[in-house]
């Protein structure tokens, strides 16, 4: 009989479901979920892994995920340190960008299409202090930028529609990487946690993991 136990259950990220305009989709710790019902995984199972069909698959902390169409969704399992293809129709996992179980994509956490290139994912590989791109069509992998002094332990990403530059949360800093001129600027917060609102250059956060763009009123 298998121990269930509650484990790393957090809802991390969550957008209107494709599948099924009425519902949301979202990560619930070792499971991807829309509405009430389970997608993939199991949310109450110890962290694992497993190729499998709908709840018997296994996962090991859903951080994110993108829908790039109605049927097709690329899950970060991030403690299993690769991305996997999910089908809505079948419910079937599959592989398809990093050797799942093997460090590499070193605890990835976000992955985002991104809005300039067609065909091209950018995830944050957060122990890696990496941003990586995958092509989506083939699942290769090229370093976006890394080896920055400020570019660790990066969790979220967003990227701003008319300039493609990224902001990404790091440890307790925003960041925002120029496509144009390949290069890191800290735009809020501090490389010390706190609490404190002011300037931008005065404000303290703590651990962020995810940030989005707000359509001025």
């Amino acid at each position: 009989m298998e121990t269930k136990v509650r484990t790393q259950s957090d809802v991390i990220h969550i957008e209107q479901d494709l599948f099924n305009l009425t519902n949301l989709l979202y990560s619930d710790g070792n499971s991807l979920k829309s509405g009430d019902m389970i997608v993939v995984g199991l949310a109450e199972a110890f962290p694992g892994y497993i190729v499998g069909i709908g709840e018997t698959a296994r996962f090991c902390h859903i951080t994110g995920f993108v829908q790039l169409n109605s049927s097709t969704v690329l899950i970060v399992d991030s403690c299993n340190h690769c991305v996997r293809l999910v089908d809505r129709n079948s419910r079937q996992t599959l592989g398809f960008s990093g050797e799942c179980t093997w460090p590499g994509f070193d605890s990835t956490y976000c992955v985002i299409e991104d809005l300039k290139r067609k065909g091209q994912l950018i995830v944050t590989d957060t122990d890696n202090n990496a941003l990586r791109g995958i092509n989506s069509s083939t699942g290769t992998v090229n370093i976006i930028t890394s080896a920055s002094t400020v570019l660790v332990q990066p969790t979220g990403m967003v990227q701003e529609p008319t300039s493609g530059d990224f902001y990404i949360t790091a440890n307790f800093l925003v960041l925002r990487f120029s496509c144009a001129i390949r290069f890191i600027t800290s735009i809020v917060g501090s490389n010390t946690a706190g609490y404190l609102d002011g300037l931008f250059d005065e404000t303290l956060f703590g651990q962020m993991y995810s940030l989005k763009f707000l359509s001025p009123k």
